[in-house]
């Protein structure tokens, strides 16, 4: 799965399908990397669960102040 924080993809024509969001929280002995990385993989299941080839305009969200959480949010699409 490409995940891109840009509106396009260099020589892809897109289609939009939905937005996608991934959650990964923070806790003891889990720094921010991996909760990164959870959240991206949940983002990705998502996507691939409605055929998407790739997310664009991926953004990230730190949480705090008791949350301790990292937001992934995308666009899924598909190559057309």
């Amino acid at each position: 799965m490409i995940l891109v924080n840009t509106d396009f993809i260099t020589g892809k024509n897109l289609q939009t399908l939905e937005l996608v969001n991934g959650w990964g929280l923070l806790a003891f002995g889990i720094n921010l990397q991996k909760a990164a990385q959870r959240a991206n993989a949940e983002m990705e299941e998502a996507a691939k669960e409605m055929g998407a080839d790739a997310i664009i305009n991926v953004r990230y969200s730190f949480g705090g102040g008791g949350t301790n959480c990292v937001l992934a949010t995308g666009t899924a699409v598909k190559f057309v």
